[in-house]
């Protein structure tokens, strides 16, 4: 009886890498395209992360009431994303074009959830807000700024500390 010694398993999973390959980059494409004909999309540039603990939340506001709740829980959207030194990004898609957006950035090192402070009033973790306002007193108005008639915008939020 005649033993094949070339293992087929390989051979099968190669074949069909080679069938799969062109397709899949092509429904990642038009998926892409997809999402960034339903509206804006916006990359939010953290900047002056300062360490790899905890996460950095970044909150999309499109509404002064949402904004400048004390607690900040009404954002319309929010990403979690792992700190990392120096910058993280975020990215939003299906934003209203003509639209006003702000948004709010922490630096969340312990991962509680909230923005820690020493002795009540003494920010201890990043945070940050659009347009570079003062994320202390920052009004809507303030940090707000417009979703572009199509495509793409970035924006950088400098943390403070």
């Amino acid at each position: 009886m005649f033993r094949c010694r070339i293992p087929l398993r390989p051979l099968a999973l190669t074949a069909i890498l080679a069938v799969a390959a062109p397709v899949v980059p092509a429904i990642a494409a038009a998926d892409q395209s997809a999402s960034l004909s339903d509206g804006v999309r916006l990359k939010v540039r953290a900047e002056h992360v300062e360490s790899d603990r905890g996460m950095v939340r970044v909150a999309l506001f499109e509404s002064p009431e949402s904004f400048e709740k004390p607690d900040g829980t009404a954002p319309t959207q929010v990403q979690d994303l792992p700190a990392a030194p120096g910058r993280v990004t975020a990215v939003f898609d299906g934003l209203e074009p003509g639209r006003r957006y702000a948004v709010r950035v922490l630096h969340d090192e312990n991962g509680n959830g909230r923005l820690d402070r020493a002795l009540g009033f003494f920010v201890i973790e990043g945070e940050g807000v659009s347009n570079a306002a003062d994320p202390r007193h920052a009004a809507f108005d303030e940090a707000a700024f417009a979703a572009p008639e199509n495509g793409a915008m970035v924006i950088t939020v400098p943390l403070r500390y």
